[in-house]
């Protein structure tokens, strides 16, 4: 879409939640092992749509390049995982802040791509970025909070997992 085109609004949006509708039938596909490279085609065709019809930085493209990248890392593709991931956040920075806590859900994401990428440098830098927001959300309650964080912590910095 671009400045000044003429656009039927409500057939741009049918057939944009038509799009949004088959990647999240994409994404529950891999869910069932019933992935082919026929869905893998028609989602990655309906992301082209959405993409299209949609502003470069709307809520709903970054959902679909979300659950395109779900579904990837679900498959085991963790390279077309990553990069529809980094899309997603790339979106998600310029509809809120940088430190917004929407972008910190999906570094966490992006985190866990690249440890099964085996790109423990990546995955460590981008979970310091993901650390730093949480400690302005949550300060230093953030691993009581989120238990998690703790593990996640350990594993990207390479300690071996000691009961606590």
């Amino acid at each position: 879409m671009s400045c000044r085109s003429q656009l039927d609004l409500a057939s741009a949006v049918a057939t944009s939640d038509r799009a949004a509708s088959k990647i999240n039938r994409f994404k529950e596909l891999t869910v069932i092992d019933k992935v082919s490279e026929v869905s893998v085609t028609d989602a990655l065709q309906s992301l082209e749509q959405i993409k299209k019809l949609r502003h470069p930085y709307s809520k709903a493209l970054a959902q679909a390049e979300d659950m395109i990248a779900e579904a990837f890392a679900k498959i085991g593709d963790q390279g077309q995982a990553e990069k529809h991931c980094e899309d997603s956040i790339k979106i998600l920075k310029k509809l809120y802040h940088p430190k917004h806590i929407a972008i910190v859900h999906e570094l966490i994401k992006l985190v866990s791509i690249k440890l099964s990428m085996g790109d423990m440098a990546s995955a460590e830098a981008t979970f310091a970025q993901a650390e730093a927001i949480f400690s302005l959300y949550y300060g230093p309650d953030a691993l009581r909070i989120l238990p998690y964080i703790d593990v996640l912590k350990r594993t990207v910095s390479g300690q071996i997992f000691e009961a606590p």
